[in-house]
């Protein structure tokens, strides 16, 4: 991770109780280079440090503003924080309070909620061009190219800056001209890994087995860990237009359950595009898995995915998944075959404390089956499933999730039981979770969730009951 500082001269006004007051501020503009490597400053809120707001020394609102200026001084942003907020609810509404409260959230990766109060800062005529530009720089921490070239279009088309003139025909040649290697990067003649890893531990009160491939039910309780990592490389290109390496490995391990601990490997190439206002990205991927640490299935599988801005808080995502899948021993051939999914997302920011997702996935496989001198087991089916999850920032570190999730799987050919009776399978899951995030800082986090599922099913062995707590250490890298 590097840091890029830039120092230049701003003429600003800032609008006191009392009326405007000029002030010549200094501007230290800092930001920081993370996967993409985008080397673009963001402008500090110290540009804003207001020397003289004499209308609101005598204030309480003022005395909280210069609380939150000393604590954002010392580079304690959080702290600054409850400066700036107090300024706020004792009725300061001055574009300084706002720019400086969107800075230090922005800081600490707050990144929501700093869009909120760049909104309100460019509600301040003399400071829309500023307030744009770091709203550029918020969407390109969020990873939205095309929102972030919206923004600095935006500040380029109100500015009269000369200095931050420069610095959005920069931060436009990099989010649109894709030349986003970070300084490290160009010295090595290569691009840097990016990722997440997740390091979980938990308790389950009926420790179960239950994905697309296969349901086992224990009926007993059990503590669990589990290890997420993924990884993603630019080989060549530019992220609109070239080619990608993406691998994960993931594992789930059950006390005392050892013949359901679940293991996979997964890694493949994928060439993004742009047409037009829709992203778009083409795959090939290759995984295997092990169940009960033993070889269990080996898939070729054909992904695409394509999103778009459908406006300025709500997004469109549509991916489409095609399996081959093959067994690594005999005794799981029966769900060899193939499969196809397609998943439906919305994705809306109706304000910068609160985001939505609206999903919709369609799942269909082809299984060998099972077949025996006395019963007949269906592996192939058809599921529908609808989730609705909810994200608030509770404060500049804790964010509140939940999710709820409703899935029904229709099989497709009748299961022969001991006693000879013909059923057709059908089960119907609701799944809901609750969670609690805190960052430790703009790339780690700790979280804790309890989940909890309730699958019904009209063949008794199906059905289950599960609560699960689970506590995540995170990294972004």
């Amino acid at each position: 991770m590097r840091y890029y500082e830039h120092l230049f001269v701003a003429n600003t006004r800032v609008r006191a109780f009392s009326g405007w007051k000029n002030t010549n501020c200094m501007v230290l503009a800092t930001t920081h280079s993370r996967s993409q490597g985008m080397r673009l400053p963001l402008i500090s809120g110290v540009c804003l440090i207001v020397m003289s707001l004499h209308a609101l020394a005598a204030t309480q609102a003022q005395r909280y503003f210069d609380q939150g200026m000393e604590k954002y001084r010392e580079g304690e942003y959080s702290l600054a924080l409850n400066g700036f907020n107090s300024a706020i609810a004792a009725g300061m509404d001055v574009p300084a309070v706002y720019y400086n409260l969107a800075v230090c959230y922005y800081r600490i990766g707050a990144y929501a909620q700093a869009e909120a109060n760049f909104r309100q800062t460019a509600r301040f005529p003399d400071m829309k061009a500023l307030a744009y530009y770091n709203l550029g720089l918020v969407s390109i921490r969020q990873e939205d190219a095309s929102a972030a070239a919206d923004w600095l279009h935006k500040s380029q088309q109100v500015n009269t800056d000369e200095k931050l003139a420069k610095l959005i025909t920069a931060a436009l040649a990099e989010v649109e001209g894709g030349d986003v290697r970070s300084e490290a990067e160009e010295l090595a003649g290569g691009y840097k890994w990016s990722g997440v890893i997740f390091a979980s531990a938990g308790y389950d009160d009926n420790v179960t087995l239950d994905n697309t491939d296969l349901v086992l039910v224990s009926g007993q309780s059990a503590a669990v860990v589990e290890l997420f990592a993924n990884t993603e490389s630019l080989l060549s290109g530019n992220s609109d237009d070239g080619l990608l390496f993406k691998g994960s490995i993931y594992a789930n391990i059950n006390e005392g359950h050892h013949d359901i601990n679940i293991a996979e490997l997964d890694g493949g190439l994928y060439l993004a595009q742009n047409i037009g206002e829709w992203r778009n990205e083409y795959g090939l991927s290759l995984s295997h898995s092990t169940l009960g640490g033993a070889p269990y299935l080996n898939d070729a599988a054909l992904r695409l995915s394509t999103d778009t801005r459908l406006s300025a808080t709500l997004r469109l995502d549509l991916r489409l998944r095609v399996r081959v899948i093959r067994s690594s021993d005999v005794l799981y051939e029966p769900l060899d075959g193939t499969s196809q999914d397609i998943r439906i997302a919305g994705k809306w920011r109706p304000a910068g404390d609160h985001d939505i997702k609206l999903y919709y996935q369609m799942y269909n496989n082809d299984r060998n089956n099972l077949e025996t001198a006395t019963r007949y087991y269906s592996y192939s089916y058809t599921s529908h499933s609808i989730r609705a999850d909810y994200r608030y920032t509770l404060t500049s570190r804790y964010t509140l999730r939940t999710s709820a999730e409703f899935r029904t799987s229709n099989y497709k050919d009748e299961n022969i039981e001991a006693d000879g009776a013909r059923i057709l399978r059908n089960d119907e899951r609701i799944r809901l979770l609750l969670g609690l995030d805190y960052r430790l800082s703009r790339d780690a986090l700790l979280g804790v969730k309890y989940e909890y599922t309730n699958n019904s099913s009209n063949i008794d062995r199906y059905d289950y009951i599960s609560n699960f707590v689970l506590a995540t250490w995170m990294i972004l890298y």
